[in-house]
């Protein structure tokens, strides 16, 4: 065996399916609905199983080590591997500013969490940042709109 300190006892499979979290389901796999574990084994080394529910059984389809280069450091979160869409260049997480003018105020958030392009530096939002920030948006636009008179712009900056 040419890494013994990589090979999973059935025992430790067995903890991951009784005790473990599902981390993704795939409810449409071409081969039949099946869906990712992720528990503790021993040691409290992580350890992924991937299992496909059947009417009499629950099937082992693999058992593994999450990899530091394809997994977040929970072992829970995939590590996004994207491009920019605009030079190709890697994404990494990290934190970018977000600026806005709109009905006469100026609007920044200094930090929020994106993926950058470490190429050219463009930021991308995912659908959580951005419903979070088109909904204070929404409050500004409400809160504010008594205080904009037609044609007035006032200068309004919030961090």
């Amino acid at each position: 065996m040419a890494r013994p300190e990589r090979m999973i006892k059935p025992t430790e499979i067995r903890t991951v399916v009784e005790h473990g979290e599902l981390i993704e389901d795939y409810p449409e796999d071409a081969r039949g609905h099946s869906c990712l574990l992720y528990g503790r084994g021993n040691g409290n080394r992580s350890i992924h199983v991937v299992c496909s529910p059947k009417t009499d059984y629950l099937a082992i389809i693999t058992a593994y080590l999450p990899s530091r280069d394809e997994w977040e450091q929970d072992r829970r979160t995939k590590e996004n591997f994207m491009n920019c869409i605009h030079c190709q260049g890697a994404m990494r997480r990290s934190t970018a500013p977000f600026n806005i003018d709109r009905n006469g105020y100026h609007v920044v958030f200094d930090s929020v969490p994106a993926w950058i392009c470490g190429q050219c530096g463009e930021p991308y939002f995912e659908e959580r940042e951005v419903d979070v920030i088109q909904g204070a948006i929404r409050v500004l636009d409400e809160r504010t709109r008594t205080l904009v008179p037609e044609g007035d712009a006032p200068a309004t900056h919030v961090s």
